[in-house]
């Protein structure tokens, strides 16, 4: 089966990893199932088909616990097909398979599945695009728009884009709920990356290079007193 055919829904990222001025700057920069893997409880899980077909039209992982897993039909879950790009919502599951709306499955496709809901999924995403505005207008402001961007900024911006939508509001799925003084911790952290992509700290485009680099301090917040120090000691090497 070539990618692309069948019913199903092509599996497209946010953006377009290559190309210049091509989906820069314009929309969200993650998917649903990256922010729940930050910030939710809900599962997801990432294999192989392992039911011996070819082109049928339900998914087999003899591995898989997909009951366990906590994935619902109905309910607007998603399963990708990442081998040929296709998805659908799934309607049928058992333990071991799943069938989705205009997906079919070869020996060895390799899937993904997030026990997310239609709901959650359009809420998350509505998350992502509202504070993918600041980090368009950061990199407009520097003139990143229109040039060929280093590899790692995809990654690194995706990843800035769901600690701000994390920053700002409750995670929809599952049950986990920042305090406000993680929600806090998340803005300081994601407003100071902002601001070092704005002042040309942090230049994305290939060819430039910057005075410093993307941080994770936040991450680091008390542990243990050493990890106070090396946190002051980086911030010291980012701004001499």
């Amino acid at each position: 089966m070539s990618p692309g055919s069948g019913t199903g829904t092509p599996l497209a990222p946010p953006v377009a990893p290559t190309g210049t001025g091509i989906g820069q700057c314009t929309g969200k920069y993650a998917y649903a199932w990256q922010f729940s893997l930050y910030f939710c409880a809900g599962n997801t899980l990432k294999r192989v088909d392992n039911g011996g077909g070819v082109g049928v039209a339900v998914l087999t992982d003899t591995q898989a616990n997909f009951q366990n897993a906590g994935i619902q039909a109905n309910k607007g879950m998603v399963l990708y097909n990442l081998t040929t790009g296709l998805s659908g919502p799934v309607i049928a599951v058992t333990i071991t398979t799943l069938t989705a709306t205009g997906v079919t499955w070869s020996n060895g496709d390799i899937y993904r599945v997030t026990a997310l809901t239609g709901a959650e999924i359009a809420s998350i995403e509505m998350y992502l695009e509202v504070t993918a505005a600041d980090i368009n207008a950061a990199l407009a402001a520097t003139g990143a728009c229109a040039c060929t961007w280093q590899s790692w900024v995809w990654g690194w911006l995706a990843k800035l884009n769901i600690i701000e939508a994390a920053a700002f509001y409750s995670c929809p799925c599952g049950n986990t709920r920042l305090t406000d003084e993680q929600k806090q911790n998340l803005l300081t952290w994601a407003t100071a990356q902002l601001e070092e992509l704005r002042n040309g700290n942090i230049t994305v485009c290939e060819g430039d290079t910057g005075k410093t680099y993307p941080a994770i301090g936040w991450a680091e917040i008390n542990h243990t007193t050493w990890s106070e120090i090396e946190i002051m000691d980086n911030y010291d090497k980012r701004h001499p």
